[in-house]
């Protein structure tokens, strides 16, 4: 059920953009983009970040015949991690194998939020038959007993 409300909350903010390949000449700076690297410009960058990637994602800096991506790096000091920071990575033209810019995806937004809307009528309606003290039966209930006819009688009769 955690796990179900955890990809409920997190659809929405991945489903919202998608990325489409384009030319590096036509990304203006700051956009953000999806640069894919070559095996050539992952293996120079892994020493560096740490593990071995073929993706970066941040701020596009075009410089000449180089790009410089500012990605959003997660320090720790003191015990306080900080996901403000940025880190400019310069790559060269042989370093990257692919630019691909975010984009706004309104079909994937709308199937997000249907999806959402309908997790959450399904959550509701789950909590509602589970706290309802008074749930509906399978089998109809019984019909009432037939109306008693009384006929008057003139006189009393007693017996002693």
């Amino acid at each position: 059920m955690v796990a179900g409300a955890a990809l409920l909350g997190a659809a929405p903010a991945t489903a919202c953009y998608r990325y489409v390949a384009t030319p590096l000449a036509s990304v203006p700076p700051t956009e953000e983009v999806r640069v894919r690297l070559t095996p050539e410009g992952a293996a120079r960058l892994a020493p560096i970040i740490g593990a071995e990637t073929s993706d970066l994602e941040g701020e596009v800096a075009p410089r000449g015949d180089s790009l410089a991506v500012s990605v959003v790096v997660g320090r720790t000091y003191r015990g306080m991690t900080f996901d403000s920071s940025r880190q400019a990575f310069v790559l060269g033209p042989r370093e990257v194998a692919d630019v691909q810019r975010r984009q706004f995806s309104r079909s994937r937004t709308t199937l997000a939020t249907v999806g959402v809307v309908l997790g959450f009528a399904a959550l509701v309606g789950t909590i509602v038959a589970i706290a309802d003290p008074n749930p509906s039966a399978e089998e109809p209930l019984p019909p009432p007993p037939p109306p008693s006819i009384k006929i008057p009688f003139p006189f009393r009769v007693s017996f002693p």
